[in-house]
């Protein structure tokens, strides 16, 4: 899974208010980090495009949508927030309903439906800016 590469999707979705989104990306990753145990070395990889499966990253996912408010701790995807949030930074706000509703699965943990949210929004290719 490539979940650096989701997550710069996730920082350009997200809304920025004081900060730009990807400060907040920043901030919530390094936030982060100390939750999930990933190494900075993990995330270099993923960075270069390595194909790196480790639950950490899904750990390291699951977290920062928490911070964004994307996904509660019991691991629900938060759909109203999400589209709210793409719409307002979508080239395409007309399409973010079917988007968010296609993404919107419940995997066997939280971490893992946080990880298809994160791949789902890449797959079907979030245009925003």
């Amino acid at each position: 899974m490539k979940v650096f590469v989701c997550l710069a999707v996730f920082a350009l979705v997200a809304a920025a208010q004081a900060e730009t989104a990807k400060e907040k990306l920043r901030k919530y990753s390094d936030e982060c980090k100390s939750v999930s145990g990933v190494s900075e070395e993990l995330l270099n990889k993923v960075r270069n495009h390595e194909d790196v499966h480790d639950p950490k990253l899904d750990e390291h996912g699951f977290c920062i949508l928490k911070k964004a408010g994307f996904m509660n701790e019991a691991g629900d995807i938060l759909a109203d927030t999400i589209k709210t949030k793409l719409k307002e930074n979508s080239e395409h706000p007309d399409t973010v309903d079917a988007l968010v509703e296609k993404c919107n699965e419940k995997k066997d943990t939280p971490q893992h439906t946080a990880s298809h949210l994160f791949t789902c929004l890449v797959d079907k290719k979030v245009h925003s800016h």
